[in-house]
């Protein structure tokens, strides 16, 4: 029986408090997950410049993770049994996420920076991509023809969240992709990608106390229903 790699994603979800990012991995954990992913930026207006989203640097800044959280998050995932992921947005920010994980993870934003995707390549690592899909064939493919490291190709529809008319999971068998990122806050989406396919998926999870305003929280799921997700997606496994 083949094992999914569910990802965790955190997102804004911890709302500057630490409390709320060690909930958040102990949720990912109970759940069943195999790794809890935050994100990482060093300067909000640096983001804010590179997405062309000026109107966005306060929400950056506001839900900008502390780069002194790195070490503590890392170590509560080896604690509980968690790989540690985290996402990074700019080439600087690259070093210094790297020490903590094993594996990048790089967003559909940033799929096509092909300068930003040949910045993980010294580091010989696995790098999870994301791709639109009008952008399946991202410039990670050119350069893995060129001896790059392992690069592992996600469906992932950039609408939070996607309704489910949106998510296209057949694209996953027909373009030969590894797996999901879920915007859908669907409980059996994870599963249905696995059965189009998917051994990756990674969707986001809250707490029962994240507030209606946080950014994610329309796309991410509790973790009852977290729990619910993984579970879908180990039975969906035992199906093939």
């Amino acid at each position: 029986m083949s094992h999914t790699f569910v990802i965790a994603e955190i997102g804004s979800c911890h709302e500057n408090g630490l409390k709320n990012a060690h909930l958040l991995i102990d949720a990912a954990r109970e759940a069943g997950a195999d790794a809890a992913k935050a994100q990482f930026w060093s300067s909000s207006k640096a983001l804010a410049q590179r997405r062309n989203v000026m109107l966005a640097e306060p929400v950056y800044a506001r839900f900008k993770l502390p780069v002194g959280w790195l070490d503590i998050l890392a170590d509560h995932c080896r604690r509980v049994g968690l790989e540690f992921m985290c996402t990074t947005y700019l080439i600087k920010d690259i070093p210094i996420v790297a020490p903590y994980v094993s594996r990048f993870k790089i967003s559909a934003y940033e799929s096509k920076w092909g300068d930003f995707i040949n910045a993980h390549y010294e580091y010989r690592r696995e790098i999870i991509v994301s791709t639109n899909p009008g952008n399946v064939v991202c410039y990670g493919d050119v350069y893995r023809r060129q001896g790059a490291p392992s690069i592992k190709r996600l469906h992932c529809i950039s609408h939070y969240p996607t309704k489910l008319d949106d998510l296209g999971l057949s694209r996953i068998r027909e373009s030969g992709l590894d797996g999901f990122s879920d915007h859908s806050a669907n409980v059996i989406a994870g599963a249905q990608a696995v059965a189009y396919g998917a051994t990756i998926v990674e969707a986001h999870i809250k707490l029962d106390h994240t507030l209606e305003t946080n950014p994610d929280f329309q796309h991410s799921l509790a973790p009852d229903d977290f729990y619910s997700y993984v579970k879908h997606i180990r039975d969906a496994e035992r199906m093939q």
